[in-house]
């Protein structure tokens, strides 16, 4: 029996490059996935302490990621031509959901920025996609990638690399969840991250650290 088609959806613009380079990324990068649950009560309160400068959870998030890739530098890398590129400059891709599909606007330097400096910036840079721009300038360059679906309500998830990028990491929802601390249980605004990175680069144990260090920065960000 043959199918009735409703509707003809024509594969070209964002969704023909996000097509191709999912398909690429899933058919060339083998992939791992490492999730560990964040304690986010001080970087939500550190944020809120910081609105006049229109400081959010998610530039908190960018800071501790650069910083974390100063330290390991081998995860700001791209596999190419049978070599790893370890990059100087580290500029941190945003995936921003638009009708049209997924695009990710990139906040250049992101390590030696302050976190005033990353809210302007990822301000800036959102308005301006959402806007219609598509230059070079806002969207390429990226050397690692941060997707959140929190949002929308996902508590976490595996996101693919952006491809040829070493890792990305995934957020999840911010929610209270019941933890056990020294015998007792507690609520505690928590998140998880999940973080995708490519084994050809580089193996489970140091992607543990690295992500066991941006857990560090969050659960210490009076530290950035």
């Amino acid at each position: 029996m043959e199918l009735k088609v409703k509707e003809k959806i024509p594969v070209k613009g964002i969704r023909a490059t996000i097509a191709k380079r999912m398909a690429q990324s899933w058919n060339e990068a083998p992939r791992v996935a490492e999730i560990v649950l964040v304690d986010a009560g001080k970087a939500q309160k550190f944020a809120e302490g910081k609105k006049a400068d229109n400081v959010n959870f998610n530039d908190i998030l960018v800071k501790a990621t650069a910083s974390a890739l100063k330290l390991h530098p081998i995860f700001n890398s791209a596999l190419i031509n049978d070599e790893i590129l370890v990059f100087e400059d580290i500029n941190i891709g945003l995936a921003v959901a638009l009708d049209q599909g997924l695009i990710v606007p990139v906040i250049r330097d992101a390590g030696n920025l302050s976190l005033e400096d990353i809210a302007k910036k990822r301000i800036e840079i959102i308005e301006k996609v959402k806007g219609g721009a598509r230059s070079p300038e806002i969207l390429t360059g990226g050397t690692f990638t941060i997707t959140n679906l929190g949002g929308l309500g996902i508590e976490f998830f595996t996101p693919i690399i952006n491809h040829p990028q070493c890792g990305i990491l995934g957020i999840g929802a911010m929610k209270e969840r019941a933890i056990v601390e020294n015998g007792s249980v507690v609520a505690r605004l928590t998140v998880y991250l999940s973080f995708v990175f490519d084994h050809r680069i580089i193996d489970g144990a140091p992607a543990a650290r690295f992500l066991n260090q941006i857990k560090e920065f969050l659960e210490k960000p009076e530290g950035l």
